[in-house]
């Protein structure tokens, strides 16, 4: 049934008129917006999927900056406690020398 309206005449003979066609210029001006409509949504596409893989990176950099962060302060905390075993081994080792000394001067 399409194809016969397909095939009908522009010009009606009983009445003598033509139905209205649209200027050549309005049918290119409707092809081209739908052209653009097409380009402009792969374009916005693209855009939306570079923007996710930028959140993306973005997000990625921020949690690998809070764990060297946490990794530091463990660091920190694993060094100060060294730290403090040795002074504390240290002072046990010169109490224990001193009284080594005090006990070998009195013989």
């Amino acid at each position: 049934m399409a194809a016969t309206r397909n095939q009908q005449p522009s010009f009606d003979f009983l009445t003598g008129d033509s139905p209205p066609r649209p200027p050549l210029r309005e049918t290119f001006k409707q092809s081209t917006a739908v052209r653009a409509d097409i380009n402009n949504e792969q374009l916005r596409a693209q855009i939306n999927k570079l923007q996710y893989e930028l959140d993306t990176i973005r997000q990625e950099r921020e949690l690998q900056k809070i764990e060297h962060q946490s990794e530091l302060r463990e660091a920190e905390k694993r060094a100060d406690a060294d730290f403090k075993k040795t002074q504390v081994e240290a002072s046990g080792m010169g109490s224990s020398a001193r009284s080594t000394v005090l006990t070998t001067d009195d013989m």
